[in-house]
């Protein structure tokens, strides 16, 4: 235990004589976190610290990045508990159907007419999340399902 309290210790004091450092030099920066929902307590005590050492600082800016529908207890507890540093909340809500045809159309520069159907196979296995579409939009182009036809050149699919 004594160990882990000295791991945690030592990352606290480099990350922020880092961010001191980085600071001093710059005008503004910002740190990204992502996935807070399974960092471990000792990480979660680093962030706290991290956040209390820069709030008046005016020039670094943190966004963390997590998912409430896999929060465990932990991460929720540690979230209350940083309510007295100034936060923002910004909530993701999944893409509707529309949302995906229009983001397939615009990307494969095909009328939404056209991208309906992928559309709908798309948010069906996916619910909107917009990872998901991006990460199974790779998976078809990947494995040939989604690929460019020449003639006439166009984006074509054959997924059921």
């Amino acid at each position: 235990a004594t160990e882990c309290v000295d791991r945690s210790a030592t990352v606290h004091y480099s990350m922020r004589k880092m961010l001191e450092v980085i600071s001093r030099h710059s005008k503004r920066m910002t740190l990204a976190l992502d996935d807070l929902q399974w960092a471990d307590p000792n990480s979660l005590r680093v962030i706290t610290s991290l956040l209390e050492d820069v709030k008046d600082n005016g020039k670094v800016f943190f966004v963390l990045c997590y998912r409430d529908d896999e929060s465990a207890d932990p991460f929720s507890e540690w979230f209350s508990s940083i309510k007295g540093c100034p936060l923002e909340i910004v909530s993701l809500e999944n893409i509707s159907a529309s949302g995906v045809n229009e983001l397939l159309s615009e990307t494969m520069h095909l009328p939404p007419r056209l991208t309906r159907t992928l559309a709908s196979a798309l948010t069906s296995k996916t619910q909107g999340n917009p990872l998901f579409v991006r990460q199974l939009l790779e998976v078809l182009r990947e494995q040939k399902l989604i690929y460019i036809q020449l003639r006439p050149l166009r984006w074509m699919w054959d997924i059921d």
